[in-house]
């Protein structure tokens, strides 16, 4: 009788240790990824012209708009590389600064070439008119030609 009754009680601690550790280990809630905006189409000469006249007004319209824009690749760094307007001339030097994340786009960074016409998707984070210049942190490339 006692042994049925300690049976009985481990019988009793062990299904309590189990609904604990299904409740406990049980499938979370699936993580829903944040999804990308859809992107707003630009002319990036139209924005830099703008910059050159009115930074503020630029300024106003432009920053923290999710964008996609073409230019042609004038520069390439390590972690960054500047786009000027398609069909601006040589002297050129207002531009949008792309940065991207080393890590996850290093692959991408090697398939670049300067005067490569490129598409880019980012959030411009600032617009600057002195040699007018739009900050695109985390941009990533979405097309090249």
């Amino acid at each position: 009788m006692i042994i049925d009754r300690i049976s009985y009680r481990l019988g009793l601690i062990a299904c309590a240790v189990i609904l604990i550790a299904i409740v406990g280990c049980g499938a979370s809630e699936p993580t829903v990824p944040t999804p990308i905006p859809n992107p707003v189409d630009v002319s990036l000469g139209s924005i830099l012209h703008l910059a050159e006249q009115n930074k503020e007004a630029a300024k106003q319209e432009y920053e923290g708009q999710f964008v996609k824009m073409e230019g042609l690749i004038s520069s390439i760094d390590s972690d960054k590389f500047e786009i000027t307007p398609i069909g601006s001339d040589i002297l050129q030097m207002s531009h949008a600064t792309c940065e991207f994340d080393k890590t996850e786009q290093a692959s991408d960074l090697l398939k670049l070439r300067e005067e490569q016409r490129i598409t880019v998707h980012g959030r411009i984070k600032e617009v600057d008119s002195f040699i007018s210049e739009i900050l695109i942190p985390n941009s990533f490339a979405c097309s090249t030609a």
